[in-house]
């Protein structure tokens, strides 16, 4: 059994939504009446590569997971304080936490790949970011918000703090 630091790394990205998000809107958060303006992508280093299915890589990616809900969470709450409809996706399930789920699941890695362009590894029938920096230890969330993005970095930045960073592009 591994312990989990409380000081991993993690990194931002925000973007406007994909083509996917646009066109199944309906399917993923049927009760949204506005269109999602701002995509934020968060992936959180693991300090065990998550390439293989081991008791201690699903200790990791649950931890992980809850680590990172209770961020994003934060986060859509302040931004619904504010007036804006914001939901964070289950990256086990896909499916919103906050909002009535739709009949589609939403594909963390999927998002990912879209968003950053980072490749992704096969693991047995799941997918794995493939980090330009921590390669297959890390671990993504989602949040989807009708705020504009400068107010998602602030509210991100001032629950967070200077813990954040910029998500890098993918290396050449």
């Amino acid at each position: 059994m591994h312990d989990l630091p409380v000081d991993l790394p993690f990194q931002y990205s925000i973007h406007s939504p994909t083509t996917f998000l646009e066109q199944h809107l309906a399917q993923l958060l049927p009760d949204w009446w506005l269109p999602i303006v701002t995509v934020l992508v968060v992936l959180q280093k693991s300090p065990i590569p998550l390439l293989e299915k081991t008791a201690a890589t699903e200790q990791a990616k649950e931890w992980l997971r809850q680590h990172l809900l209770f961020l994003l969470t934060t986060v859509a709450e302040q931004l619904k304080q504010q007036g804006y409809a914001s939901d964070v996706f289950d990256p086990r399930t896909g499916f919103p936490l906050c909002s009535q789920p739709g009949c589609l699941p939403l594909d963390h890695i999927a998002v990912v790949q879209t968003t950053l362009g980072y490749p992704t590894q096969r693991l047995g029938g799941c997918r794995v970011i493939d980090h330009p920096d921590w390669k297959t230890a890390v671990y993504p969330a989602i949040l989807v918000s009708t705020a504009p993005p400068p107010t998602v970095e602030q509210v991100l930045k001032e629950f967070c703090g200077h813990t954040t960073t910029p998500v890098p592009l993918p290396k050449a």
